[in-house]
Protein backbone atom coordinates (compact mmCIF):
# COMPACT_ATOMS: atom_id res chain seq x y z
CA UNK A 1 0.00 0.00 0.00
CA UNK A 2 2.63 2.36 0.78
CA UNK A 3 4.58 1.78 -2.43
CA UNK A 4 1.10 2.33 -4.27
CA UNK A 5 0.53 5.60 -2.32
CA UNK A 6 4.05 6.68 -3.23
CA UNK A 7 3.23 5.59 -6.76
CA UNK A 8 0.23 7.57 -7.28
CA UNK A 9 1.92 10.76 -5.36
CA UNK A 10 4.75 10.87 -8.05
CA UNK A 11 1.99 10.43 -11.02
CA UNK A 12 -0.05 13.38 -9.35
CA UNK A 13 3.04 15.37 -8.76
CA UNK A 14 4.57 14.67 -12.67
CA UNK A 15 1.48 15.95 -14.15
CA UNK A 16 1.59 18.99 -12.05
CA UNK A 17 4.95 19.63 -13.16
CA UNK A 18 3.59 18.91 -16.69
CA UNK A 19 0.40 21.42 -16.24
CA UNK A 20 2.95 24.34 -14.69
CA UNK A 21 5.18 23.87 -17.40
CA UNK A 22 2.24 24.31 -19.96
CA UNK A 23 1.69 27.56 -17.97
CA UNK A 24 4.90 28.37 -17.74
CA UNK A 25 5.26 28.50 -21.86
CA UNK A 26 2.21 30.09 -22.47
CA UNK A 27 3.97 33.36 -20.60
CA UNK A 28 6.36 33.92 -23.09
CA UNK A 29 4.63 34.32 -26.22
CA UNK A 30 1.83 36.32 -24.05
CA UNK A 31 4.32 38.84 -22.76
CA UNK A 32 6.17 39.16 -26.18
CA UNK A 33 2.80 39.43 -28.21
CA UNK A 34 2.44 42.62 -25.26
CA UNK A 35 5.54 44.14 -25.99
CA UNK A 36 4.84 43.89 -29.85
CA UNK A 37 1.57 45.43 -29.63
CA UNK A 38 2.94 48.53 -27.73
CA UNK A 39 5.84 48.96 -30.53
CA UNK A 40 3.44 48.65 -33.24
CA UNK A 41 1.65 51.55 -31.73
CA UNK A 42 5.01 53.74 -31.16
CA UNK A 43 5.19 54.66 -34.66
CA UNK A 44 1.23 56.32 -34.60
CA UNK A 45 2.10 58.82 -32.14
CA UNK A 46 2.17 62.56 -33.18
CA UNK A 47 5.47 63.39 -31.21
CA UNK A 48 8.75 61.84 -31.20
CA UNK A 49 8.70 61.91 -27.25
CA UNK A 50 5.82 59.99 -27.38
CA UNK A 51 6.73 57.46 -29.97
CA UNK A 52 9.94 56.91 -27.74
CA UNK A 53 7.90 56.47 -24.96
CA UNK A 54 6.30 54.06 -25.95
CA UNK A 55 8.96 52.04 -27.47
CA UNK A 56 10.90 52.26 -24.01
CA UNK A 57 7.82 50.80 -22.71
CA UNK A 58 7.89 47.74 -24.54
CA UNK A 59 11.48 46.80 -23.60
CA UNK A 60 10.87 45.56 -20.43
CA UNK A 61 7.78 43.43 -22.09
CA UNK A 62 10.39 41.68 -24.85
CA UNK A 63 13.20 41.55 -22.36
CA UNK A 64 10.72 39.79 -19.61
CA UNK A 65 9.60 37.26 -22.53
CA UNK A 66 13.22 36.81 -23.29
CA UNK A 67 14.23 35.76 -19.72
CA UNK A 68 10.99 34.18 -18.72
CA UNK A 69 12.23 30.85 -20.62
CA UNK A 70 14.91 30.74 -17.90
CA UNK A 71 12.66 30.97 -15.62
CA UNK A 72 11.38 27.20 -16.56
CA UNK A 73 12.53 24.39 -15.12
CA UNK A 74 15.40 22.04 -16.82
CA UNK A 75 14.50 19.98 -19.15
CA UNK A 76 14.08 15.66 -17.53
CA UNK A 77 15.55 13.34 -19.27
CA UNK A 78 18.71 14.81 -19.50
CA UNK A 79 22.14 12.72 -18.27
CA UNK A 80 23.12 13.95 -14.47
CA UNK A 81 26.42 16.04 -15.67
CA UNK A 82 24.59 17.80 -18.56
CA UNK A 83 21.75 19.01 -16.44
CA UNK A 84 23.99 20.11 -14.00
CA UNK A 85 25.58 22.24 -16.37
CA UNK A 86 22.56 23.20 -17.55
CA UNK A 87 20.98 24.07 -14.34
CA UNK A 88 23.88 26.05 -13.79
CA UNK A 89 23.99 28.34 -16.68
CA UNK A 90 20.44 28.90 -16.21
CA UNK A 91 20.42 29.82 -12.53
CA UNK A 92 23.53 32.31 -14.02
CA UNK A 93 20.67 33.31 -16.74
CA UNK A 94 18.00 34.12 -13.77
CA UNK A 95 20.30 36.72 -11.79
CA UNK A 96 21.09 38.15 -14.72
CA UNK A 97 17.70 38.70 -15.92
CA UNK A 98 16.50 40.62 -12.79
CA UNK A 99 18.75 43.66 -13.58
CA UNK A 100 18.44 43.23 -17.17
CA UNK A 101 14.47 43.61 -17.02
CA UNK A 102 15.31 46.56 -14.84
CA UNK A 103 17.59 48.10 -17.02
CA UNK A 104 14.80 48.14 -19.06
CA UNK A 105 12.06 49.32 -16.35
CA UNK A 106 14.64 52.31 -15.63
CA UNK A 107 15.16 52.96 -19.01
CA UNK A 108 11.38 53.61 -19.46
CA UNK A 109 11.14 55.38 -16.55
CA UNK A 110 14.01 57.55 -17.60
CA UNK A 111 12.65 58.27 -21.24
CA UNK A 112 9.25 59.12 -19.56
CA UNK A 113 10.21 61.10 -16.29
CA UNK A 114 11.48 65.01 -16.60
CA UNK A 115 14.06 66.84 -14.07
CA UNK A 116 16.04 65.10 -11.61
CA UNK A 117 13.78 62.22 -11.68
CA UNK A 118 14.60 61.09 -15.27
CA UNK A 119 17.98 61.45 -14.67
CA UNK A 120 18.33 59.36 -11.42
CA UNK A 121 16.45 56.84 -13.69
CA UNK A 122 18.95 56.61 -16.39
CA UNK A 123 21.40 56.27 -14.01
CA UNK A 124 19.73 53.15 -12.35
CA UNK A 125 19.43 51.90 -16.15
CA UNK A 126 22.92 52.50 -16.90
CA UNK A 127 24.42 50.47 -13.72
CA UNK A 128 21.96 48.13 -14.05
CA UNK A 129 22.78 47.14 -17.54
CA UNK A 130 26.69 46.97 -16.70
CA UNK A 131 25.40 44.35 -13.74
CA UNK A 132 23.66 42.16 -15.88
CA UNK A 133 26.34 40.19 -17.33
CA UNK A 134 28.43 39.76 -14.66
CA UNK A 135 26.32 36.38 -12.94
CA UNK A 136 27.04 34.89 -16.32
CA UNK A 137 30.75 35.48 -17.03
CA UNK A 138 30.79 34.50 -13.38
CA UNK A 139 29.57 31.25 -13.94
CA UNK A 140 31.48 30.80 -17.06
CA UNK A 141 34.53 31.51 -15.21
CA UNK A 142 34.00 28.90 -11.88
CA UNK A 143 32.57 26.65 -15.07
CA UNK A 144 36.19 26.61 -16.02
CA UNK A 145 37.68 25.50 -12.45
CA UNK A 146 35.27 22.56 -12.55
CA UNK A 147 37.25 19.24 -12.79
CA UNK A 148 37.76 17.97 -15.76
CA UNK A 149 36.48 14.48 -15.76
CA UNK A 150 33.13 16.36 -15.19
CA UNK A 151 33.27 18.72 -18.38
CA UNK A 152 33.87 15.39 -20.14
CA UNK A 153 30.90 13.82 -19.17
CA UNK A 154 28.91 17.38 -20.19
CA UNK A 155 30.70 17.01 -23.55
CA UNK A 156 29.19 13.77 -24.14
CA UNK A 157 25.65 14.31 -22.98
CA UNK A 158 25.90 16.99 -25.24
CA UNK A 159 26.97 15.00 -28.16
CA UNK A 160 24.29 11.97 -27.43
CA UNK A 161 21.54 14.47 -27.04
CA UNK A 162 22.21 15.85 -30.56
CA UNK A 163 22.42 12.44 -31.76
CA UNK A 164 18.93 11.49 -30.46
CA UNK A 165 17.89 14.79 -31.88
CA UNK A 166 19.19 13.87 -35.59
CA UNK A 167 18.02 10.33 -35.24
CA UNK A 168 14.40 11.56 -34.39
CA UNK A 169 14.33 13.25 -37.83
CA UNK A 170 16.26 10.65 -40.27
CA UNK A 171 15.61 7.36 -41.85
CA UNK A 172 16.26 4.41 -39.87
CA UNK A 173 18.75 3.19 -42.17
CA UNK A 174 20.86 5.98 -41.69
CA UNK A 175 20.65 6.68 -37.90
CA UNK A 176 23.58 7.49 -35.72
CA UNK A 177 25.12 4.81 -33.32
CA UNK A 178 27.09 6.35 -30.44
CA UNK A 179 29.94 4.25 -29.37
CA UNK A 180 31.49 5.60 -26.31
CA UNK A 181 34.88 3.33 -26.18
CA UNK A 182 35.58 5.17 -29.87
CA UNK A 183 38.42 8.01 -29.61
CA UNK A 184 39.12 9.73 -26.82
CA UNK A 185 35.79 10.19 -24.97
CA UNK A 186 33.21 8.41 -27.78
CA UNK A 187 32.04 9.70 -31.02
CA UNK A 188 29.97 8.47 -33.72
CA UNK A 189 30.59 5.01 -35.19
CA UNK A 190 32.37 5.75 -38.71
CA UNK A 191 31.53 4.07 -42.13
CA UNK A 192 35.14 2.94 -42.24
CA UNK A 193 38.22 3.29 -39.90
CA UNK A 194 41.73 2.19 -40.35
CA UNK A 195 44.03 2.40 -37.28
CA UNK A 196 47.19 4.42 -36.90
CA UNK A 197 50.50 2.75 -38.91
CA UNK A 198 53.18 2.12 -36.88
CA UNK A 199 55.71 3.96 -39.51
CA UNK A 200 55.10 6.39 -41.75
CA UNK A 201 55.81 5.63 -45.75
CA UNK A 202 56.88 7.36 -48.62
CA UNK A 203 56.11 10.90 -49.95
CA UNK A 204 52.53 11.29 -51.58
CA UNK A 205 50.54 13.82 -52.29
CA UNK A 206 46.59 14.68 -52.95
CA UNK A 207 44.94 17.33 -54.88
CA UNK A 208 41.09 17.46 -55.25
CA UNK A 209 39.98 16.48 -58.92
CA UNK A 210 37.90 18.60 -61.40
CA UNK A 211 35.03 15.65 -62.11
CA UNK A 212 34.43 14.90 -58.60
CA UNK A 213 34.29 18.66 -57.48
CA UNK A 214 31.69 18.91 -60.17
CA UNK A 215 29.68 15.79 -59.10
CA UNK A 216 29.80 17.38 -55.36
CA UNK A 217 28.54 20.30 -56.71
CA UNK A 218 26.41 19.89 -59.57
CA UNK A 219 26.83 23.10 -60.73
CA UNK A 220 29.20 25.20 -62.98
CA UNK A 221 32.54 25.65 -60.64
CA UNK A 222 32.76 29.39 -59.31
CA UNK A 223 36.43 31.12 -60.05
CA UNK A 224 37.15 30.15 -56.27
CA UNK A 225 36.30 26.88 -56.85
CA UNK A 226 38.50 26.80 -59.74
CA UNK A 227 41.38 28.03 -57.84
CA UNK A 228 40.90 25.90 -55.60
CA UNK A 229 41.52 23.23 -58.05
CA UNK A 230 44.64 24.91 -59.07
CA UNK A 231 46.31 25.67 -55.45
CA UNK A 232 44.39 23.16 -52.89
CA UNK A 233 46.21 20.01 -52.02
CA UNK A 234 47.47 17.65 -49.02
CA UNK A 235 51.15 16.01 -49.30
CA UNK A 236 53.19 14.33 -46.82
CA UNK A 237 57.35 14.61 -47.63
CA UNK A 238 58.13 12.16 -45.62
CA UNK A 239 58.68 14.34 -42.33
CA UNK A 240 56.08 16.61 -42.48
CA UNK A 241 52.21 16.94 -43.49
CA UNK A 242 51.85 19.79 -45.62
CA UNK A 243 48.15 21.52 -46.30
CA UNK A 244 47.89 24.34 -49.36
CA UNK A 245 45.25 26.72 -49.49
CA UNK A 246 43.51 28.15 -52.08
CA UNK A 247 46.15 31.30 -51.88
CA UNK A 248 48.71 28.59 -52.19
CA UNK A 249 49.94 29.34 -48.12
CA UNK A 250 51.25 26.35 -46.30
CA UNK A 251 50.20 24.83 -43.34
CA UNK A 252 52.66 22.44 -41.73
CA UNK A 253 52.98 19.58 -39.21
CA UNK A 254 55.65 19.85 -38.07
CA UNK A 255 56.56 23.15 -38.40
CA UNK A 256 58.18 24.19 -41.18
CA UNK A 257 59.65 27.80 -42.32
CA UNK A 258 57.28 29.88 -43.95
CA UNK A 259 54.60 27.70 -43.43
CA UNK A 260 51.99 28.10 -40.58
CA UNK A 261 52.32 25.20 -37.62
CA UNK A 262 49.17 23.21 -36.49
CA UNK A 263 48.98 23.70 -32.54
CA UNK A 264 49.03 19.97 -32.08
CA UNK A 265 50.34 16.92 -33.35
CA UNK A 266 47.91 15.17 -35.86
CA UNK A 267 47.23 11.66 -35.13
CA UNK A 268 44.10 11.42 -37.47
CA UNK A 269 42.63 12.11 -40.61
CA UNK A 270 38.72 12.30 -41.15
CA UNK A 271 36.83 12.66 -44.03
CA UNK A 272 33.35 13.50 -43.66
CA UNK A 273 30.69 13.72 -46.52
CA UNK A 274 27.12 14.93 -46.19
CA UNK A 275 24.14 14.97 -48.04
CA UNK A 276 20.99 16.08 -47.35
CA UNK A 277 17.37 14.25 -48.61
CA UNK A 278 16.22 15.61 -51.85
CA UNK A 279 19.37 17.78 -52.76
CA UNK A 280 22.26 16.04 -54.82
CA UNK A 281 24.89 19.04 -53.90
CA UNK A 282 27.34 17.36 -50.83
CA UNK A 283 29.16 18.63 -48.50
CA UNK A 284 32.84 17.78 -48.04
CA UNK A 285 35.28 18.39 -44.82
CA UNK A 286 38.63 17.11 -44.27
CA UNK A 287 39.68 17.53 -40.19
CA UNK A 288 42.88 16.68 -38.54
CA UNK A 289 42.86 16.03 -34.57
CA UNK A 290 44.88 15.17 -31.96
CA UNK A 291 44.94 12.61 -29.62
CA UNK A 292 42.05 13.84 -27.64
CA UNK A 293 40.11 14.40 -30.46
CA UNK A 294 40.12 18.17 -30.73
CA UNK A 295 40.20 19.78 -34.30
CA UNK A 296 43.20 20.90 -35.11
CA UNK A 297 42.20 21.68 -38.87
CA UNK A 298 38.84 22.05 -40.67
CA UNK A 299 39.30 22.12 -44.44
CA UNK A 300 37.00 21.86 -46.90
CA UNK A 301 36.98 18.88 -49.20
CA UNK A 302 35.65 19.71 -52.93
CA UNK A 303 36.81 17.22 -55.26
CA UNK A 304 39.30 15.59 -52.89
CA UNK A 305 38.84 11.94 -53.57
CA UNK A 306 37.94 9.57 -49.95
CA UNK A 307 40.29 6.61 -51.08
CA UNK A 308 43.33 9.12 -51.81
CA UNK A 309 43.15 10.55 -48.74
CA UNK A 310 43.12 7.15 -46.61
CA UNK A 311 46.34 6.63 -48.71
CA UNK A 312 47.82 9.65 -47.82
CA UNK A 313 46.53 9.32 -43.98
CA UNK A 314 48.26 6.31 -43.94
CA UNK A 315 51.66 7.02 -45.38
CA UNK A 316 51.82 9.87 -43.27
CA UNK A 317 51.08 7.63 -40.04
CA UNK A 318 47.66 8.49 -39.08
CA UNK A 319 44.55 6.91 -38.51
CA UNK A 320 41.87 7.61 -40.76
CA UNK A 321 38.08 7.60 -40.34
CA UNK A 322 34.72 8.28 -42.92
CA UNK A 323 31.77 9.17 -42.04
CA UNK A 324 28.95 9.66 -45.15
CA UNK A 325 25.77 11.13 -43.39
CA UNK A 326 22.75 11.62 -44.92
CA UNK A 327 20.50 14.69 -42.79
CA UNK A 328 17.74 15.96 -43.09
CA UNK A 329 17.30 19.09 -45.46
CA UNK A 330 17.08 21.47 -42.09
CA UNK A 331 20.33 20.23 -40.63
CA UNK A 332 23.84 20.62 -41.60
CA UNK A 333 26.22 19.04 -40.16
CA UNK A 334 29.33 21.39 -39.59
CA UNK A 335 26.83 23.52 -37.84
CA UNK A 336 25.93 21.03 -35.10
CA UNK A 337 27.88 17.40 -34.74
CA UNK A 338 30.81 18.09 -35.56
CA UNK A 339 32.14 20.84 -33.03
CA UNK A 340 30.55 18.59 -30.42
CA UNK A 341 32.59 15.13 -31.32
CA UNK A 342 35.44 17.05 -32.43
CA UNK A 343 35.89 20.40 -30.46
CA UNK A 344 38.29 22.78 -31.91
CA UNK A 345 41.58 23.33 -30.23
CA UNK A 346 42.73 26.56 -29.23
CA UNK A 347 44.79 28.14 -32.49
CA UNK A 348 42.28 26.20 -34.60
CA UNK A 349 42.89 26.50 -38.60
CA UNK A 350 39.82 26.28 -40.94
CA UNK A 351 41.15 25.88 -44.58
CA UNK A 352 38.10 26.89 -46.99
CA UNK A 353 37.22 28.70 -50.47
CA UNK A 354 38.79 31.70 -49.68
CA UNK A 355 41.55 32.40 -46.88
CA UNK A 356 42.40 30.77 -44.01
CA UNK A 357 40.99 31.78 -40.80
CA UNK A 358 42.01 31.09 -36.70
Amino acid sequence: MALMGRGVGWSFRRRGRRRLGAVQRAVTPLLAGAGFVVLVFAPGRHTALARWELAADSLPLLLAAVAWRWWRPTDEGLPDALRLRRRSRRIALRFASVPGVGSAVALALAVGAHGAGGHDAAQAALWLAVAAPVPVLVEAFLWRLAPSSLRQDVRIGGLVEEIQGLNARIAYSARLVFDPELGHLGRVVPQQHAPRPEAPGAPLAVVPDRVLAKRMVMQRLSFAEERWLVNASIRWDGSALLVTDIGGRTVAAPARRGARSLAGEPVELVWVIEESYGDPVREAFVLLLDSQDRCLLTMSGLGFDADELAALASTARLACSRYHLRLPATDRLGHALLPRMFPRRRGHIHVQLGLSAA
